[in-house]
This record gives structure tokens, C-alpha cells and sequence, in this order.
């Protein structure tokens, strides 16, 4: 926990945020899902749900 305090601060105290780079990220590695055809509305759900529980 000690090793995120700055980190933390940070992002809540800074005026910018890195929200938008990571939702392009998101969205070039959906691209890239779809276009090796491992994509599907069913999977992405289980792996989101997996990931954030």
C-alpha cells in the first residue's frame, strides 16, 4: 500500500489523467480481437467480469 501512496496522490491531486490513452488502448485491442476473429460480446463480458472481481 505504502508503494502507491504517491501514486495515488497523484491521481487525485493532478489536473490531467490518462483516461483517454487507455480508452484508444482499449479500443486498438478490441480491433485486434476482432481481426483474429476471438471476439464476441459474450466473451469480453466473461473477461471483464473475471478481471474486475
Amino acid at each position: 500500500m505504502d508503494r502507491d501512496r504517491d501514486a495515488v496522490i497523484a491521481g487525485l491531486t493532478l489536473p490531467w489523467s490518462s483516461g483517454i490513452v487507455e480508452g484508444h488502448v482499449n479500443r486498438v485491442k478490441m480491433l485486434k480481437r476482432q481481426m483474429l476473429g476471438r471476439c464476441s460480446a459474450a466473451q469480453d463480458f466473461n473477461l471483464y467480469a473475471s478481471a474486475c472481481c
